[in-house]
């Protein structure tokens, strides 16, 4: 790391430290056993309270990304800020695996990084000098997370979405945590054989007992016109055979700007087609018992067939995401892959007994 981002690094913290004032307002006093580390992405830790809030534990939240947020936890002293930014550039002038994640995830704005990196791990030396027992629950906040583990704090990353491959150029390192929750047996496999000191496990998912004729596509950004017309011909197909069609809005265009491709769906099936507001994709399965969901490369795709209901995958683009048709998690396999298998539906849609023979070839294949 060059000596300029060192300094501006050191910089950096003095910042941090200011912006704990006036020190009078710190609120917490008592760290509860559950903290957690929150993104912009609010959606991604909902799993958090799907999963372990269930006994009202009591908890604090902060986002690591604001920081007059972070800052007000704690009053940290400048010497103990300093402790630590100079530990961690010991750490950055090693060549070894911690050294490179650092680095990897400070990404191209290394000053910044090593500042909020030092203020974590001061800030969770606190917590864990109060409340060793604090466990820490993050959906995204890499830094604060492997801050807070380095504290010899208990961590828990809950992933909101399917992980991507390690051995790929955008994502060299499994999440640094003591638990990692995955949606697939595939996925929890995957990062087994590449970390020993991590224990994967699986969310629980339901299973649907009655499937009704319903057909829910979940939607993703905008697409191409050949795909959109893709996604007109399998709805057709449905609409033949009396299905209900419903359309569940990605939550990041809840706040947005549709794309053209909601606009010609609504202006197609009528808005009452679309779902309103956001909801959890296996409450929405249980609520509507579809037979068939249609996804791109969705999280909603494993999800349901884990629920006992067939995956329709349309995605295109195999070239640009081929990685991910294969691994961690197998589109091709898991999904009826539309491009290659689309014959199969209207067998299936024609002989209901080859829907759970279906079924399990996606589960096992």
């Amino acid at each position: 790391m060059l000596i300029p981002n060192l300094f501006l690094g050191l910089l950096r913290v003095f910042y941090l430290y200011l912006n704990q004032r006036p020190f009078s307002n710190l609120a917490v006093k008592h760290f509860p056993k559950h903290i957690i580390l929150e993104v912009e992405r609010e959606y991604r830790l909902n799993n958090y309270f799907k999963f372990h809030q269930k006994d009202g534990e009591d908890f604090i939240s902060f986002n690591v990304f604001q920081i007059k947020e972070f800052t007000k936890i704690r009053n940290l002293g400048l010497i103990k800020l300093f402790y630590f930014f100079l530990a961690n550039c010991k750490i950055l002038n090693q060549k070894d695996n911690e050294s490179l994640e650092l680095r990897y995830l400070f990404g191209n704005k290394p000053a910044a990084g090593i500042a909020a990196y030092s203020y974590f791990c001061a800030l969770f030396d606190e917590v864990n000098s109060i409340n060793p027992n604090s466990i820490i629950f993050t959906g995204g906040a890499a830094l604060a997370a492997k801050a807070a583990r380095r504290q010899n704090l208990k961590t828990y990353w809950l992933s909101h979405g399917m992980i991507s491959a390690i051995d790929s150029s955008k994502n060299p390192f499994i999440p640094d945590s003591d638990v990692i929750y995955v949606y697939s047996e595939d996925e929890k496999k995957y990062l087994e054989k590449r970390s020993v000191n991590t224990e994967v496990r699986l969310y629980p998912i339901n299973k649907i007992k009655k499937r009704l004729n319903t057909l829910i596509v979940f939607l993703d950004g905008d697409k191409t016109k050949e795909e959109e017309n893709i996604l007109l011909e399998i709805i057709s197909i449905f609409k033949s055979y009396e299905y209900k069609i419903i359309f569940k809005t990605h939550p990041t265009f809840l706040k947005l700007i549709e794309p053209n491709l909601y606009k010609n769906l609504r202006s197609k099936f009528g808005s009452s087609t679309f779902l309103t507001k956001h909801i959890d994709t296996e409450e929405l399965l249980l609520e509507e018992t579809p037979s068939f969901v249609i996804t791109w490369l969705s999280t909603a795709a494993c999800i349901s067939l884990r629920a006992g209901i067939i995956p329709i995958c349309i995605e295109e683009n195999e070239s640009f995401y081929k990685l991910k048709f294969y691994e961690p998690y197998p589109y091709k396999k898991r999904t009826l892959y539309w491009k290659e298998e689309s014959s199969r539906l209207e067998k299936i849609l024609l002989n209901k007994e080859d829907y759970q023979k279906n079924l399990n070839l996606l589960i096992s294949r």
